[in-house]
């Protein structure tokens, strides 16, 4: 059910990619490649963008970007993956060069992954 909630409120289709080990050299030497982990996953994108500073303690807080999709990104992604969001709206632009910062789970009645809200980091 939220699978489908998620593909209602869909604001980018989210595609992520990490640097793996995919074999070693002739001396030992790992050889590392970049592999798709996840491509066409809809999500709701939030752009964070809100700053503020405290009155009391004078301390300066920000909003970071965040996309909520499904449960199961929770289990697919990692901190350090690189992500890049495409807009489900013709002509909005391509929101690249971003990284998973903080991946919450939101846990159901079953114990399993309802959604997941992922924290991203322009790098």
């Amino acid at each position: 059910m939220a699978r489908h909630r998620n593909r209602q409120r869909a604001t980018h289709t989210l595609a992520a990619t990490r640097e793996e080990q995919v074999d070693e050299g002739d001396h030992g030497d790992p050889i590392y490649d970049t592999v798709d982990i996840v491509e066409g996953e809809p999500v709701q994108f939030d752009s964070g963008g809100t700053s503020f500073v405290r009155g009391d303690t004078g301390e300066r807080v920000e909003r970071t970007p965040t996309v909520e999709g499904r449960g199961a990104l929770a289990d697919l992604l990692q901190e350090g993956d690189d992500v890049t969001l495409r807009p489900a709206a013709p002509g909005a632009s391509t929101l690249s060069g971003l990284e998973v910062v903080s991946i919450d789970a939101d846990y159901g009645r079953r114990a399993r992954a309802g959604s997941a809200t992922i924290e991203l980091e322009g790098v």
